[in-house]
């Protein structure tokens, strides 16, 4: 209840009647801004990666001052890979893979890529004598995992996805470029025991997005990002079966 997507063309999620871009989504403490390729259709996280998704349908605190809807908290993996393995996900639009490699019984890395196809499969569709549209789109997800113990993890955790839509029109004198991109790291240290718990996480998002648009006698150029620069201290403390105190 509370929880709906706008249309059949869209990823994005509406929590409590709130547009998609007021709910904030996490890989890691780490905030995605506009998390989708191709306008919405695709996630740009590659579900292969990730092990766990949590919705919060309500968020009141200090921490979300600026959003109104709910909060998507991506979880990637967290155990060392025990044997080398990996899988290829093929689609009509895209394909995707995933690698999963062991260093030792501490240490790990998960390696995922996605990319698109559009162009090459479909250009029939998109192009004629007088028009062209292109559109790209690839990304990455990388996680290094070290276990000190048992109880303590160093993660590693980038991101990095990428579109470009091109539209190229002789008829009316036309060249329109549009490109957004996601770029992300964090670095966390977690222990936990059996009745406290804590996190140290420190990251770096930044995204971009780029217009250009150019006919016979003007053009214009826009672009512009977002950086932010984060440091949090997670520490929950366990009182019981159904109590627990987060800070």
């Amino acid at each position: 209840p509370g929880i709906a997507t706008n249309n059949d063309f869209t990823s994005g999620t509406s929590v409590q009647g709130c547009e998609f871009s007021q709910s904030i989504v996490e890989m890691d403490e780490t905030t995605i801004f506009y998390p989708y390729h191709l306008m919405g259709i695709f996630s740009a996280c590659n579900n292969d990666h990730f092990s766990t998704v949590a919705l919060e349908k309500s968020i009141h605190s200090a921490e979300f001052a600026n959003r109104l809807g709910g909060k998507i908290s991506i979880r990637p993996q967290t155990e060392i890979p025990k044997n080398f393995s990996g899988n290829i996900d093929a689609g009509l639009i895209s394909s995707g893979t995933t690698l999963s490699i062991p260093f030792s019984s501490k240490c790990g890395l998960i390696l995922s890529g996605r990319l698109s196809y559009l162009n090459t499969l479909y250009s029939p569709l998109l192009e004629n004598e007088d028009n062209r549209i292109r559109y790209d789109f690839f990304d990455t997800n990388l996680t290094f995992l070290y276990k000190k113990d048992t109880n303590s993890t160093f993660s590693i955790n980038p991101l990095l996805g990428k579109d470009l839509l091109a539209c190229h029109s002789k008829e009316s004198f036309l060249d329109f470029e549009l490109g957004w991109n996601n770029t992300a790291i964090s670095a966390s240290y977690e222990h936990v025991d059996k009745t406290v718990s804590h996190k140290t996480n420190v990251a770096f998002s930044r995204f971009d997005n780029k217009l250009r648009v150019a006919m016979t006698e003007f053009s214009i150029n826009i672009p512009n990002n977002i950086n932010l620069i984060s440091i949090k201290e997670l520490i929950k403390i366990y009182l019981g079966k159904n109590w627990d105190i987060k800070t």
